[in-house]
């Protein structure tokens, strides 16, 4: 065994080759430049991850804004609780929670809905009024939540993934 290491060791300097493998340097420029894509990479994945929340909230709020209206356009009424629109299909995702309030607007009523996701501190409102798409809540603005299930301005009710028709 010693033998065929000299024999190696003489034909390195012989012929001035190296055998294989990698020397000390070119391991810690390797790690070195894992390292750097790493604190490049985790920062934009975290990112990602807290858009990916926000995308699921805003779907929310504009597929109840969906569902709202279309329970209206069949019974000319806005539900009255959270049973009666998830009969007709009305899901949210995964931590999301979904607040109507309904509110009294000129010729009949409006409402408000609110959508907050669990693992996000951004949150989302449409307003009847105020066009189709989500707009984000300052941190300062308050969810107006429902005083009680009804279909009567300050009411409305809350809707969460667990919720599920009577």
């Amino acid at each position: 065994m010693m033998r065929r290491i000299q024999e190696v060791v003489e034909a390195r300097r012989a012929t001035g080759k190296r055998t294989a493998g990698f020397t000390l340097i070119e391991l810690i420029v390797v790690v070195v430049i894992i390292g750097i894509l790493s604190a490049i990479a985790i920062p934009a994945f975290l990112s990602q991850r807290q858009r990916a929340y926000d995308a699921a909230t805003q779907s929310d709020v504009k597929n109840m804004v969906t569902a709202l209206e279309t329970y209206y356009a069949g019974n000319l009424a806005y539900p009255e609780d959270a049973g009666k629109i998830v009969t007709d299909g009305a899901t949210v995702s995964s931590d999301v929670t979904i607040t109507v309030v309904y509110k009294a607007v000129k010729g009949g009523m409006g409402y408000t809905v609110y959508g907050t996701h669990g693992k996000s501190d951004t949150r989302f409102k449409l307003d009847s009024e105020a066009g189709s798409k989500p707009v984000k809540m300052a941190k300062t603005d308050t969810i107006t939540g429902p005083t009680k299930d009804g279909n009567a301005a300050g009411e409305g009710f809350t809707l969460t993934e667990s919720t599920t028709a009577d």
